[in-house]
């Protein structure tokens, strides 16, 4: 029995990941950053938690160097999905609220797996197609933008806007993780997961609409009839996936041989 663990469990990508994980029959620990995120997993894998194919443990700042120092000794790790990363608009500093969270805790879980945990050997690590991109060239018809393909953008440029400080925070995590393989040569590989824009149900459960997930507020904006005076703010970026695929992507990067080493963009249009 393969066990995996899946870092912020209660998030929009990693909740979707979990509930295809417990499908498949992986035992699987998960970590959140608060006890009624962790109740409300539970609540909804009953029979999972019970049969002890499901362990949650709290970890509630990722921020911090030694986050993960402890989950990362869990018995009989085989491999390691990080999801949790923050993408939301309530950010008063930009590299405390962003940035630190996103490369802290992608090193910091990278550090801990290589120090304590040898039977792990695959990590598979969210990215987004953020890291890929350049906004030098968004109207460039003949720019081409693929999993070969790196933003440009530096810490020295998260002052200029929020969504370039967001892109800043997935670019730099990424790299630092790339270079950590390089430099450290741990047991394990990484494939990094690329998706755009990432749409969908929520799985599971929702508190209020106020708390549903950064992409799908623009939605909720619609249904509440918030562009009917306006047009909505356009993205020069018209790519999305399906949230459930994007999951998928994570599980099949975490089960495919030939993806250790890879950056995958997964993209649905």
């Amino acid at each position: 029995m393969t066990k995996v663990l899946l870092t912020g469990g209660s998030g929009f990508i990693a909740a979707h990941t979990l509930e295809q994980l417990l499908e498949k029959d992986y035992a699987v620990v998960t970590t959140v950053r608060s006890e009624d995120k962790a109740q409300k997993i539970r609540n909804a894998f009953p029979d999972k938690a019970k049969a002890g194919k499901l362990e949650i443990v709290l970890v509630p700042d990722i921020a911090k160097p030694d986050a993960f120092d402890e989950v990362a000794k869990t018995p009989g790790l085989d491999a390691v999905i990080h999801v949790a990363s923050p993408f939301h608009y309530n950010i008063t500093d930009p590299k405390k609220d962003l940035i630190d969270p996103a490369v802290i805790g992608t090193t910091g879980i990278l550090k801990a797996l290589h120090a304590t945990a040898p039977g792990v050997k695959r990590v598979v690590i969210t990215s987004s197609f953020a890291s890929i991109l350049d906004e030098a060239h968004f109207t460039d018809g003949s720019h081409v933008f693929s999993e070969k393909t790196w933003n440009p953008v530096t810490i020295d440029d998260i002052s200029s806007s929020f969504m370039t400080a967001y892109r800043a925070s997935k670019t730099l995590a990424e790299r630092a993780a790339w270079d950590f393989v390089a430099e450290k040569k741990p047991s394990f590989d990484i494939v990094t997961v690329c998706p755009p824009l990432v749409l969908g149900p929520v799985s599971k459960h929702l508190a209020t609409l106020e708390t549903i997930n950064t992409s799908n507020e623009r939605i909720v904006k619609l249904l509440r009839g918030g562009w009917k005076d306006e047009i909505p703010p356009c993205t020069p970026v018209p790519l999305w996936i399906d949230v459930r695929d994007a999951a998928r992507a994570h599980v099949r990067g975490l089960e495919e041989p030939n993806a250790g080493g890879k950056r995958l963009f997964a993209t649905a249009g």
